[in-house]
């Protein structure tokens, strides 16, 4: 099958969905950008959507895996579980203490959506417009949308997450406000030392 390419819109354009979606008028993003342009992320990184598929030999099929979810809880920190992979897809089960959190950051080669499967969570858009998500409700994450959120239950969040890449990854998979690499497990994205509750899972 040939390779198809779908370009998607500049990243600032990409940030309306989701303004409309967190309940804010148009207009507020349409202000100017709190970076220079030559500070901006490239728009080849973002609108290069290339999709491969993969085609097995004559005697070969890929293999098929199952998983389960289940993870202890915390008292403080978070934890982040990969339950299955394949080369294009990621599914993660993710705990959050009450009141854990993240910094402000985008994804600018992957797609990914989160589903709460315990406790509760507040999801911030750039601009500071947010939603409440609780148990069985879910949030899509288009790649350069920037976004992060917070447990606000008292019990611990637990959170499932699946991202799919859109096309040759660069060395960034999370970037900060002003493009720069931040890494998952950093201060600057808020990580706190991790104790777990114990003999409390979350199955």
């Amino acid at each position: 099958m040939p390779r198809r390419r779908i370009l998607s819109p500049r990243p600032g354009r990409r940030q309306h969905g989701m303004a409309r979606w967190f309940g804010r008028p148009r207009e507020r993003n349409e202000r100017q950008r709190p970076w220079k342009e030559d500070e901006m992320v490239s728009e080849s990184v973002i609108a290069d959507r290339t999709v491969g598929w993969a085609k097995p030999g004559k005697d070969e099929s890929p293999e098929i895996s199952t998983f389960k979810l289940r993870t202890q809880l915390l008292d403080q920190g978070r934890t982040d579980t990969t339950v299955a992979k394949t080369g294009n897809m990621v599914a993660r089960l993710k705990v959050y203490a009450s009141g854990g959190e993240n910094a402000l950051h985008m994804h600018p080669n992957e797609d990914h959506m989160f589903v709460i499967m315990q406790g509760s969570a507040r999801f911030y858009d750039r601009d500071g417009g947010h939603k409440d998500l609780q148990r069985h409700e879910g949030i899509m994450i288009p790649a350069g949308a920037y976004y992060w959120f917070e447990a606000t239950s008292q019990d611990p969040l637990v959170l499932m997450r699946v991202g799919s890449r859109i096309g040759p990854q660069s060395t960034a998979g999370r970037l900060n406000i002003r493009g720069e690499d931040m890494a998952g497990d950093s201060e600057e994205n808020k990580t706190v030392p991790v104790v777990y509750r114990e003999g409390a899972f979350f199955e």
